[in-house]
């Protein structure tokens, strides 16, 4: 049993926002909007007693956007800042 809960930071006593209630054992879901920016962090956990101390949180990491310039200022690189995702889970 778990649910999902949207916080400021990977402290498991911060502030937060529910995302998704409550779901037994076995539930599964699939969340496309828990992205994040480039160059930031979003962090999620579950709020129910001890849940987010044994391991029940996870963050979402996208790095910034960078340029690279090669040796003509023609040619510029831009690589694409994929997100990745750090989990803990139990």
């Amino acid at each position: 049993t778990h649910n999902l809960h949207e916080g400021l930071s990977d402290d498991c006593d911060g502030e937060s926002t529910e995302i998704e209630g409550v779901h037994n054992a076995g539930h599964t879901q699939s969340f496309a909007e828990l992205s994040a920016p480039a160059g930031g962090s979003r962090h999620f956990r579950c709020t129910l007693p001890g849940h987010c101390a044994a391991g029940a949180h996870f963050r979402v990491s996208c790095p910034a956007r960078r340029h690279y310039y090669g040796l003509w200022a023609l040619l510029v690189l831009l690589p694409i800042g994929l997100c990745h995702v750090v989990t803990r889970s139990t």
